[in-house]
């Protein structure tokens, strides 16, 4: 036995001892699981758009490889993509850190701006991921339960800060769905005695975006991503956009060298050159979940929340397991989120194609309806 194994057992004990995040099923499990076809299973769990199709996204990733050298590391390549964003986000350059996925941005966020003396402030309910970070750096963090609307309590928020110098607001939030309004936000940025970090991951889908606002402003952070509206979560692309200070800050001393490969970036800036094509998916997300929370609505037994990103939160007088796993036994993936304020059976489902939410709104009608 080394000197350092019982130093190093206490400390991967305390590490297991942390919040962990859960993703979510895959449908492979499931279909082995209830012995059904996979090409039947729908993955609707984890948020990503469907609707842009899969064909084309393979068609421009057989150009990005023709067009990149994999023996170097990218340099070109993400310069390239950050001015492409800044056209399409109409913000500078340089304001823009880019990221191998928005989870490594809030990692380097939460272990930048937080310590053993100075916590992290979360929202709840809201994405996890949050809170596990902040647990896994520091010894403080806080939570303020969202108001009964899942609007922003700001005056809670603001009388919790004192000894937080990071605040996350996730807006859409998930998974209630709903988009704060950008007055409780910026209040809370002006008041705030530290950094705000807005997760806009689903603002393609919302009716505002604060990405001017964070470029312009000392404490103010918005993250985005490439997961949601451009259909690319498997490359892990994210961004964030904050002063010029505190980006070349994070791209010079903070965020890992050549941290973005040069095939997700040129794959990145193919489909921001096809922004048309992305527009009009949303358009469809964002019809579709109108129609599907309008036909779930009229159901006994539901209640749907209205939603401003791609996914729709719903709870059930049902008990959620039965539901869930109803649900499942006809190959349908979907979230199992339980207690939200005094809702015990909520579930969160993504919004996909037409084909695909009618399954959906059909098996849910005949469960509820059992």
């Amino acid at each position: 036995m080394s000197k350092a194994s019982a130093w190093l057992d206490g400390r991967l004990a305390e590490l297991m001892a942390s919040e962990p995040y859960i993703g979510g099923e895959s449908v492979e499990s499931i279909a082995e699981r209830y012995n059904l076809d996979l090409g039947r299973c729908l993955k609707l769990n984890a948020n990503e758009n469907l609707v842009i199709p899969r064909e084309t996204i393979e068609d421009l990733s057989r150009e990005a490889l023709q067009e990149v050298d994999q023996r170097v590391y990218p340099q070109k390549e993400t310069d390239s993509l950050r001015e492409s964003l800044g056209g399409y986000l109409g913000v500078a350059p340089n304001t823009i850190v880019l990221g191998s996925g928005a989870d490594q941005l809030i990692d380097h966020l939460v272990n930048a701006f937080s310590d053993q003396e100075s916590g992290v402030l979360t929202t709840t309910p809201s994405y996890s991921f949050y809170k596990v970070r902040a647990e896994l750096y520091c010894n403080l963090s806080v939570q303020v339960p969202l108001q009964r609307d899942f609007g922003l309590d700001v005056d809670s928020i603001l009388s919790s800060s004192t000894n937080c110098r990071l605040c996350f607001l996730c807006s859409p939030n998930n998974p209630t769905g709903n988009q704060f309004t950008s007055a409780s936000i910026i209040k809370i940025v002006d008041e705030f005695p530290g950094v705000v970090v807005v997760d806009e991951a689903y603002a393609e889908f919302g009716d505002y975006n604060l990405v001017k606002e964070a470029s312009e402003r000392d404490n103010l952070v918005v993250l985005r991503t490439f997961s949601k509206a451009f259909g690319l979560a498997g490359l892990r692309i994210g961004y964030m956009i904050g002063s010029e200070k505190l980006s070349r800050t994070f791209n010079e001393r903070v965020q890992y060298p050549f941290c973005v490969p040069n095939f997700s970036a040129v794959l990145c800036k193919k489909m921001l050159d096809k922004i048309g094509l992305v527009s009009d998916a949303v358009s469809i997300v964002k019809e579709e979940r109108q129609r599907v929370s309008n036909t779930l609505s009229a159901l006994d037994g539901l209640t749907i929340f209205d939603s401003d990103a791609n996914f729709i939160l719903f709870n059930t007088d049902k008990e959620m397991k039965v539901v869930f796993e109803g649900l499942l036994t006809e190959g349908l993936l979907v979230r199992r989120i339980g207690e939200i304020q005094s809702l015990r059976n909520c579930l969160r489902v993504t919004v996909g194609t037409p084909a695909m939410n009618d399954r959906f709104i059909t098996a849910l009608t005949q469960i509820v309806g059992a």
